[in-house]
């Protein structure tokens, strides 16, 4: 009979702990873009098609880019032309490589 560990992890732990700093940054910088291009561009930020689907404003920006483009009204394909929105995956890219500046032992530049 193999017998259990009690404990979770350590590495796993560590990993899970990152994994949820990263999105609570993600949630703040998400809050962020969207504030900014509803201000840029007035609210109107689901094409016609977009409202007819009953697309909600975070679906349009966490989803993939088809998606996005897919319900986005002009105004906000004009406002993502110059502030790009990030996906949570580039958002991790870009805070894995943060964190890895910081910290030259940091094991996610070995990928």
């Amino acid at each position: 009979m193999v017998r259990r560990r009690s404990r979770s992890s350590a590495i796993f732990a560590r990993a899970a702990l990152e994994w949820s700093e990263m999105r609570a940054e993600y949630e703040l910088y998400l809050e962020s873009h969207i504030e900014a291009a509803a201000d840029a561009c007035r609210d109107a930020l689901l094409s016609a098609r977009g409202r007819g689907a009953g697309i909600t404003v975070r679906e349009l920006f966490v989803s993939g880019p088809q998606f996005a483009n897919a319900y986005a009204s002009e105004e906000l394909l004009t406002f993502w032309q110059h502030t790009p929105r990030l996906t949570v995956a580039d958002f991790e890219e870009q805070w894995l490589t943060r964190d890895s500046a910081s910290d030259p032992g940091a094991w996610s530049d070995v990928a």
